[in-house]
This record gives C-alpha cells, structure tokens and sequence, in this order.
C-alpha cells in the first residue's frame, strides 16, 4: 500500500471493516475514507469522535494513526500503534472525557454525584489531614 496513513488504513483493516463499511459507520462516504487513508485530507473535528469510537481508540491513539507516514518516526516495538506520549493539553484530556462520559451508561445522577463529591474533597484539600481525605477517598472509590 502506498498510502501515507497506512497505520490508519491497517487499524481499519484489523478491526474488520472495509473503506465502505467503515464510511457507513462513521457517517461519510467510501472516497472521502480513502481520501483520509490517502493523506489529501484530514477527517473533520467533529467526525473524529466518531471515528475513534467505531475503531475502539482514544483520541490520542485516533491522532497517532492520522499522522502521514512520512512524519512517523521508525518504529521499534511490534504492532500497529506504538505507546503513545501522555498529552499534558487540557483542551484534549477534556474531550476524551466528555467521549467516555458520552459513551458509558452511567446515569446522570451518579454522575452528578461524583461531582458533588469531588468538589467537596477538593475544598477540604487544603485544610485537611491527609489520612482523612485518604480515608474518604477510599469510601467513595468503592
């Protein structure tokens, strides 16, 4: 294959979906995949969680794959995708945990209830010993 995000074109493969099924997963049509794989563009912002969702991936994994070979550095463990560096933009950490808000069947409530939660240990923080917060850290954990 003579693509330029051959990685991209590979994970697709691995998880069984052909340019046309994966173009009906994620919404878009057969050449604008192939245009993706090709390297002449990129996937849309917006599409991009779609994507990474349809091929088992985190946004940062998702971008890794959209980097055109060319600018891949070699290599040195097996496999399609190597580790990928921790992302320190709070921007994208944010969005991968709206996605996975998004995707899990946790209900509104427990969710607003972990926040509550937080909130009240974050302001405790400062003015706490540590064995207390540990303590309710692990209550509320479990």
């Amino acid at each position: 294959m003579t693509s330029r995000r051959r990685r991209f074109a590979e994970c697709r493969k691995a998880r069984g979906f052909n340019q046309e099924t994966f173009a009906e997963a994620v919404g878009a049509d057969r050449s604008t995949v192939q245009r993706w794989e090709s390297g002449k563009n990129d996937p849309q912002p917006w599409l991009r969680p779609k994507i990474a969702k349809v091929l088992s991936l985190t946004a940062s994994e998702l971008d890794a794959l959209l980097i055109p070979d060319a600018y891949t550095p070699a290599q040195s463990s097996p496999g399609w995708l190597a580790a990928a560096a921790p992302e320190s933009d709070d921007e994208v950490e944010a969005l991968e945990l709206a996605r996975r808000v998004f995707a899990s069947d946790v209900g509104k409530e427990a969710l607003d209830r972990l926040e509550r939660t937080f909130d009240e240990m974050a302001m405790r923080y400062p003015v706490s010993p540590p064995h207390e917060l540990l303590t309710r850290v692990r209550k509320h954990s479990s």
